[in-house]
């Protein structure tokens, strides 16, 4: 696990790289790959922060849904952001400006289900935050790069 790992964080460290998938259908793998990337980052200096979210409310396991508020409860929480904001959009706003005070920052978004609008959270990446890396999380490979079109993917099944 360790050589996917080192080229995970490798592969976030280029500046020509905004966006990498991780798959897997072992959560217990996830999460252990997901810990350690965080802690190897924070420690090595690549990143001045990261900060992770799950895409998904798991109130019960037939009721799944993106959660758009909680989401950038979660990430605004991380950064000491209180988001007082009445609707998304203001929140979306105040979440973004807060995040581009970061030079390099980390964000990992967890249990990607399907497609999903980074903007309307208020993450900003690409021309808008050439110091942001966003890693995707899901169960397959056909969330990340049929539906998000994400090149670049790894997958934790062969690591399990």
């Amino acid at each position: 696990m360790d050589q996917i790992l080192n080229e995970m964080i490798t592969t976030l460290t280029r500046s020509d790289i905004i966006m990498i998938g991780l798959y897997g259908s072992s959560y217990k793998s996830k999460d252990n790959a997901l810990k350690k990337i965080t802690r190897r980052v924070e420690r090595d200096g690549q990143f001045d922060v990261v900060i992770m979210a799950s895409l998904v409310k798991k109130n019960t396991w037939w009721n799944k849904s993106l959660d758009v508020r909680n989401i950038q409860e979660k990430l605004g929480n991380q950064l000491g952001l209180q988001l007082q904001e009445k609707t998304l959009e203001e929140r979306a706003s105040c979440l973004s400006e807060k995040i581009m005070m970061k030079q390099k920052i980390l964000i990992i978004l967890d249990d990607l289900q399907g497609e999903i609008n980074l903007t309307k959270i208020g993450i900003p990446f690409g021309n808008d935050h050439k110091g942001c890396r966003i890693l995707l999380v899901a169960n397959n490979k056909k969330v990340l790069s049929n539906t998000m079109k994400i090149p670049i993917v790894f997958s934790m099944d062969d690591y399990c």
